[in-house]
């Protein structure tokens, strides 16, 4: 949000703001006060429902298209968790997605795309055996260096 009020853009639901109380002016005094968190919990909760009734469409896919539309779901979902880690303050903070993030992204949405009969090398168990395949892919990559690849 912070970013869109620097281009005196503003996309959060006129009606929605009013409902909680958020006027313009706060928001480019940038107050992030409980109204404006209560506000982007209602929009983040709003979109995890949004979220959560698509999902089962990549089971419904095969092959590249499950992946990206998995990988698309998943950097979502993702960044719903990290604007929750921010207590919901998205005008002094803004939520991203790191070189880690995106290799677990992968990672995760490479699994999401196989079915047994595939037999497919990147079909492994997820956890520990997931974050280290997607450390290594960082690795491989060059999105990692020094004592993160050893």
């Amino acid at each position: 949000v912070g970013v869109d009020l620097k281009k005196n853009r503003i996309y959060l639901p006129e009606n929605e703001r009013e409902s909680h109380g958020v006027t313009e002016q706060a928001l480019f005094a940038g107050r992030a006060d409980a109204a404006y968190r209560k506000l982007i919990k209602f929009q983040v909760d709003r979109t995890q429902e949004i979220f959560d009734q698509g999902a089962p469409l990549t089971r419904e896919l095969r092959g590249k298209l499950r992946v990206e539309i998995r990988m698309t779901w998943l950097g979502g979902t993702t960044i719903l968790r990290k604007i929750e880690a921010l207590d919901y303050d998205t005008l002094t903070q803004r939520p991203k997605l790191g070189k880690l993030d995106m290799a677990m992204l992968l990672a995760k949405a490479l699994r999401a795309g196989c079915v047994p009969e595939d037999n497919l090398p990147w079909c492994f168990p997820p956890d520990e055996a997931e974050r280290r395949e997607a450390q290594a892919m960082a690795c491989d990559a060059g999105w990692l260096t020094g004592a993160d690849c050893n």
